[in-house]
């Protein structure tokens, strides 16, 4: 599977997010809540994204790689930082807004149920649209920023099996596997 919304128009789509302001080449920043989360979901805003619930499924996605490069992998994670899209850190906030948990399904979550921000609609995400973007991201986007790494200990196959057994990470065993 190619993935045409990932890079150039999510990139598009973290720009607008990020309301102009300038976006790291690589690697988590600032932070991703319930409060930032309104810079997509105010109505007002929402009609600068090109697809919002791919838009999602890419902040997901990184998130939860990251998350589990740094606990299974914390050896590769600076690599993983330098090398890979930029993205809105979920474990950016401390503070909880909007009820996130810091965790990366607190972004499916926040899609279906919006509420904390004021006139918000949930933006619909398929499973079948989160399969193909497990799919990309594990059997596609991963290999290629690993395939440079110096040592040979990163083996995306082994990352997705332990997020399908991470109880932080329960919505991944829904998706089949590469």
């Amino acid at each position: 599977m190619t993935n045409p919304y990932f890079p150039a128009k999510y990139l598009q789509d973290l720009g607008a997010f990020y309301q102009g302001k300038a976006i790291p080449l690589h690697g988590s920043f600032w932070m991703l809540c319930g409060m930032t989360a309104g810079n997509l979901y105010e109505s007002n805003n929402i009609k600068n994204f090109y697809s919002p619930p791919d838009f999602l499924c890419c902040l997901y996605f990184l998130n939860l790689i990251n998350q589990g490069i740094y606990t299974y992998y914390p050896e590769c994670h600076g690599y993983w930082r330098v090398s890979c899209a930029p993205f809105v850190d979920s474990r950016g906030c401390s503070y909880g807004h909007g009820g996130w948990s810091s965790n990366p399904s607190s972004i499916l979550r926040f899609a279906k149920d919006p509420s904390y921000i004021p006139r918000a609609t949930p933006i619909e995400i398929s499973p079948d649209q989160l399969e193909q973007y497990a799919e990309y991201f594990f059997s596609k986007y991963l290999p290629s920023i690993f395939e440079t790494y110096p040592r040979n200990i990163f083996s995306s196959n082994d990352l997705f099996k332990h997020l399908q057994d991470d109880l932080d990470c329960s919505e991944v065993r829904q998706y089949s596997g590469l």
